[in-house]
């Protein structure tokens, strides 16, 4: 009898060495917080996966400061997400990307109220 495989490891993402490189220019606490933040979040359809996409984010700082982020994203023939890079942007930048409807969304911001019932006095 053979053995039973028991654990399938899945992954969203790839993470190219320039991403990690320049997360690590935000220091350790902001990386750790971009890090968590960009795990969290679910990734827009990528439909051309012959260009990369800039994704924007936001996290607060330890000052309660935000901070303004691009991630460069690509999807390969396989499917699979490779995140290129992460550099710091204005908020002006940021505010572009949101109206173009290119930011991450973690799924805290994405849940809906369906099912929550206001219970009025």
């Amino acid at each position: 009898m053979g053995l039973k495989q028991k654990y399938i490891e899945e992954y969203k993402y790839i993470l190219e060495q320039d991403f990690v490189d320049n997360l690590r220019m935000f220091g350790v606490t902001n990386a750790l917080k971009i890090a968590y933040f960009v795990d969290r979040s679910e990734f827009p359809s990528i439909k051309n996966s012959l260009i990369t996409t800039i994704l924007g984010g936001l996290v607060m700082d330890s000052h309660k400061q935000p901070i303004t982020f691009a991630v460069e994203v690509y999807k390969n023939n396989q499917g699979e997400v490779i995140l290129l890079d992460v550099k710091e942007i204005s908020m002006d930048d940021y505010l572009d990307l949101m109206n173009l409807n290119q930011i991450l969304k973690t799924h805290e911001n994405t849940r809906t109220r369906k099912g929550i019932k206001k219970i009025s006095k």
